[in-house]
């Protein structure tokens, strides 16, 4: 027993599923069970087949082997044919019950270290996080892969919104069951990446707030009275990331050609903090550093030079970690830690100034830094480099919000 139908995700008014069409010799019951749009649109649904692979001798019921989906009847047809040759081979097997959940928990460590760009492992504990608290205890995740259509998915993205869930949220859980699905049509589990064609929510960028010349005065000189309060000086000197300024070691400065080579990156990892690469091939570069920026430097050096002597003194053992930014013992500074102060800091200057200051994070010192390039410069090139960012084209895109008002003062 063969055959080819279509069939689609679409529900009726009591929300149950419309049954399949055979392609040829449909009877008047399957048509009036298959969805309406079958008859008006031919391009509706997906095309997919059916093939008996002779009765289960425990039983005696007849097994079925169900196809995948397939964009058009030639492909669904072409899947059949490769089917009956397996089935005339004795090499037919029954499809595997493998959900998207399980396949998912299967997948995401070959992910971590396949091809060529293996996840990094902030990205990983990402992906587990959706796939653990969105993908697997959803309708989408308890269904078996060759049961999966793109109206499941969609209905999938759908619930994600209706929940409240953020556009960046919910664009980034759908990248996770496209790669997910990618992977299984890769492994021939499924023919096709029922995901493609689903799109997410449209996400508003929002404006990135940057303070004033005396705001920004009056939050360096409440700074300047923390032991770390160089640290944000040399991020608005230099606009490294909050990951690349604590990761920044001292065997990668050289402040006689007042350079810095920025290769490491220290992160937050499930309550751990870890050394990795920098963000991107092009943020692994050798970055030229102001004068203002090898002053501050200079100044640390003999400060944390300073407290390793105290220390000693005192007959505490300081570690002698190589990192530049370290607390009093010597230990690297925790990434967080720095977030946090910085919060403190700012609230800080509010209260001095007795205003509220624009909200601006720590990562916001990196735009605000841009910022200061660009009106210094206008030169969107070298802004550009100093950020190592791929291209001039992606520093546009992220910084031009901040030009608004001052094109004349360009002209």
């Amino acid at each position: 027993m063969t055959a080819i139908f279509r069939r689609c995700g679409c529900r009726d008014d009591h929300g149950k599923t419309y049954g399949v069409l055979p392609v040829k010799n449909a009877t008047a019951a399957q048509q009036a069970r298959a969805c309406p749009l079958m008859s008006t649109d031919t391009k509706h649904g997906t095309f997919s087949w059916r093939l008996s692979r002779g009765f289960d001798p425990a039983t005696g019921k007849r097994i079925q082997i169900n196809g995948g989906s397939f964009p058009t009847l030639k492909a669904a047809q072409v899947a059949l044919n490769r089917a009956r040759v397996q089935k005339d081979q004795g090499m037919l097997a029954k499809p595997a019950q493998v959900t998207l959940a399980s396949y998912a928990a299967e997948w995401l460590p070959r992910r971590q270290t396949m091809g060529k760009h293996p996840l990094a492992p902030t990205t990983a504990l990402n992906y587990k996080r959706y796939i653990d608290q969105d993908i697997a205890p959803s309708r989408l995740g308890k269904m078996k892969l060759t049961d999966i259509r793109r109206a499941d998915v969609q209905s999938f993205r759908d619930g994600l919104v209706k929940a409240g869930r953020g556009a960046v949220t919910v664009n980034r859980v759908l990248a996770v069951v496209m790669s997910i699905l990618t992977s299984a049509v890769k492994d021939e589990l499924v023919p096709v990446n029922v995901a493609r064609g689903v799109e997410g929510p449209t996400v508003e960028k929002a404006a990135v707030t940057i303070w004033g010349h005396d705001e920004l005065a009056a939050f360096l000189t409440v700074a300047s009275a923390h032991r770390l309060g160089p640290a944000f000086e040399l991020a608005l000197h230099t606009a490294l990331r909050r990951g690349e300024l604590c990761g920044l070691r001292w065997q990668d400065i050289d402040l006689d050609r007042g350079v810095a080579k920025i290769s490491n990156n220290r992160v937050k990892l499930d309550a751990k903090t870890i050394a990795k690469t920098t963000k991107t091939a092009s943020s692994t570069a050798e970055l030229e550093l102001s004068p203002a920026a090898v002053a501050a430097l200079e100044v640390w050096r003999l400060r944390q030079g300073f407290e390793r002597d105290e220390w000693e003194k005192l007959g505490v053992p300081w570690v002698d970690s190589g990192y530049v930014l370290t607390m009093e013992n010597g230990r690297p500074v925790d990434p967080a830690y720095l977030t946090r102060l910085f919060e403190r800091l700012r609230t800080k200057t509010e209260e001095k100034l007795g205003v509220k200051l624009p909200r601006l994070t720590l990562h916001g010192l990196r735009h605000q830094a841009a910022s200061m390039m660009w009106d210094a410069s206008g030169d969107l090139f070298a802004v550009s480099k100093a950020l190592r960012h791929s291209s001039p084209t992606v520093t546009a895109a992220v910084y031009t919000h901040m030009r608004a008002g001052k094109q004349r003062a360009v002209f």
